[in-house]
């Protein structure tokens, strides 16, 4: 009910009237997808490539490579924009994660399931698509480029208004998921926490420099979608990273404790990223 709040009534709300806003014609916008879904598809690789190395289990390993490739995108992130980025930067976001969605159960679950134990329900595209959070997300975009295009200016209550629904929007998802700590812990060997945090913190963001240099996104006149690349790839492990595992019978025990561990790193990486992009 938190989750669903947040996703599908809250965030919708704050990223409309954020791209209302937005000056579409130097922002960056059109790559972003394309940025966002390759960083997300290297972060896979990276993890299969690295659970081989280590000689994980089939399990294990499939449980390391979506820690790595599912990122928080959306709220960690999105609130993270808000604040360092201001509204301008928040509202990209939804453009960055336009395939999240469909890369996540389309790609991400179905890799999850070829090693579980369990088969779990398999989802067709039609399903994918039909997804209220994914539905919701691309309604925003529109509506937001609708209001954009038309020429009409936003209301000013629209900025205060969203001052408080995105760090509302990302308390509760937080609530929903403190009500998920399972009570038993699970301790992570040294080379695969290793391992993690040298793609999370080291290889995953230097792909992203990267690939924003290809996309032009470093070149543009504003330099707010580079800056938020840079802020996103050094984002946390997704709390869905946490369902594959349950879904069909996976390490849970690993993949929460690599979720906590990396969601920790914040408390490192959200200075370093203010002094760094303000």
């Amino acid at each position: 009910m938190l989750q669903r709040a947040a996703i599908v009534w809250i965030n919708p709300v704050a990223f409309t009237t954020s791209i209302w806003a937005l000056r579409l014609g130097d922002s960056g916008a059109a790559a972003l997808p394309f940025m966002g879904v390759a960083v997300l598809s290297f972060g896979l690789l990276m993890g299969q490539l690295a659970g081989k190395a280590l000689r994980l289990s089939r399990e294990s390993g499939t449980v390391f490579s979506l820690s790595v490739a599912m990122t928080n995108i959306g709220n960690i992130g999105a609130l993270a924009a808000f604040f360092i980025l201001g509204e301008k930067g928040f509202a990209l976001i939804p453009f960055y994660k336009v395939f999240e969605e469909v890369w996540y159960y389309g790609v991400c679950f179905p890799f999850a399931a070829r090693a579980g134990k369990n088969t779990g329900p398999a989802r067709k595209l039609r399903d994918i698509l039909r997804d209220p959070f994914l539905f919701m997300s691309l309604l925003a975009i529109g509506l937001g480029l609708a209001l954009n295009f038309s020429g009409l200016p936003r209301p000013a209550l629209f900025k205060p208004l969203n001052s408080i629904l995105v760090p509302l929007s990302t308390l509760l998802l937080l609530l929903s998921v403190g009500l998920k700590i399972p009570e038993r812990r699970h301790s992570i060997p040294r080379p695969t926490l290793t391992a993690f945090f040298l793609i999370k913190l080291l290889v995953i963001p230097m792909f992203s420099l990267l690939a924003a240099w290809v996309l032009g996104l470093a070149a543009m006149p504003d330099p707010t979608a580079f800056h938020l690349t840079i802020l996103l790839s050094l984002m946390p492990t997704a709390f869905i990273s946490l369902i594959p595992p349950t879904l069909y019978g996976l390490d849970f025990g690993l993949s929460f404790g690599i979720w906590i561990i990396s969601n920790l790193t914040l408390a490192g990486t959200l200075p370093f990223l203010w002094i760094l992009l303000t």
